[in-house]
């Protein structure tokens, strides 16, 4: 994978398998396809969401086009339900719940800082 992003926000884990569910649905359609994404895997920890996308090439942008896609806007507002905004002061779009990655490694390549 060329491309990765993280999203971290907040959400109550006895809503994990409906957040897993609402996402299923939506993968069924050629969202994924559109924008380019690869895999899709969401994790929880305690309270946190953390959905991590992965592409072959960075997709913000096209991920930023989707927005106007009815499907997106369907899946987002059904998401509102249970996701919250990890810091809500100064959260203002989608980049501001992206995780910065600060250190790899990979068999291939090794460390970078």
């Amino acid at each position: 994978m060329a491309y990765r992003a993280l999203m971290v926000m907040r959400m109550d884990p006895a809503h994990a398998d409906t957040v897993a569910e609402l996402f299923r649905e939506h993968d069924e359609g050629d969202m994924p396809q559109v924008v380019g994404i690869s895999r899709r895997t969401l994790f929880r920890h305690h309270d946190l969401y953390l959905h991590l996308l992965e592409a072959d090439h960075d997709v913000l942008d096209k991920l930023y086009a989707a927005r106007s896609r009815p499907d997106f806007q369907q899946v987002n507002a059904r998401l509102a339900a249970y996701l919250r905004r990890y810091a809500p002061d100064g959260w203002t779009e989608l980049r501001d719940s992206m995780a910065q990655p600060f250190y790899t490694w990979s068999a291939d390549e090794g460390s970078r800082l």
